[in-house]
């Protein structure tokens, strides 16, 4: 079974890159996906985490400016989740542009907020996720509130016109609106006044993932 380095290496060769040039590049690659001290051991003694980098190590020996990587996280145990997540943004933190296709979107909200949203061949969003959600007017807002009163806490806003729907569970509530802002200035008051035992408010619905399910209904 071939080495990480040999792989590497033997790839720059076939790219044009002389011996020495090859060498230098797959050594330097290694080093950067943190393969360096696993590099000459056989591929097959990998796990599937140690695999994926090598394999990254690969194209980041012709020093591109853009890297395209395709469900980089695919198969991997948590650890390697962890370390891929570590990688791609230490990648981007030294300049370079990485361009992560991935249909499991939380993972691409833990490495950027910058986003694209492709849709059966069609550009559905493009930019930040949050901005992208705040776009999106003709959808309701979700507001998580953590309580352990939910149906007293919930109260105001039952009654509320601008809340179009309040949903419970058992110790919380998750209300709908078109104005969220007026709800997080009402549940701040709540919060003020010592109301209702509230020991927790998140927007529900800022996940890419939600985004995604909005734009393809």
């Amino acid at each position: 079974s071939a080495t990480g380095f040999e792989f590497v290496y033997h790839l720059n060769l076939y790219w044009g890159m002389n011996r020495r040039q090859a060498r230098v590049a797959a050594e330097n690659a290694c080093d950067l996906t943190r393969m360096a001290e696993r590099m000459h051991d056989p591929i097959d003694t990998y796990s599937k985490g140690m695999r994926q980098r090598i394999k990254i190590a690969q194209a980041l020996s012709a020093c591109p400016e853009l890297l395209f990587l395709d469900e980089p996280m695919n198969g991997l145990d948590p650890r390697g989740r962890d370390e891929m997540y570590a990688l791609i943004q230490s990648l981007a933190a030294a300049g370079m542009t990485v361009v992560v296709s991935s249909h499991i979107l939380y993972e691409i909200e833990r490495i950027t907020d910058s986003v694209a949203l492709i849709f059966k061949g069609s550009l559905l969003a493009q930019g930040r996720v949050r901005d992208i959600r705040d776009l999106i007017d003709k959808h309701p807002h979700a507001i998580r509130v953590q309580t352990g009163l939910p149906r007293a806490a919930a109260a105001p806003f039952v009654a509320c016109p601008e809340v179009t729907s309040v949903d419970f569970e058992e110790t919380a509530f998750v209300m709908r609106t078109h104005n969220p802002n007026l709800c997080y200035d009402m549940l701040n008051d709540m919060v003020l006044r010592g109301e209702n035992n509230i020991h927790g408010i998140e927007c529900a619905d800022d996940s890419l993932q939600s985004v995604f399910d909005y734009l393809t209904r």
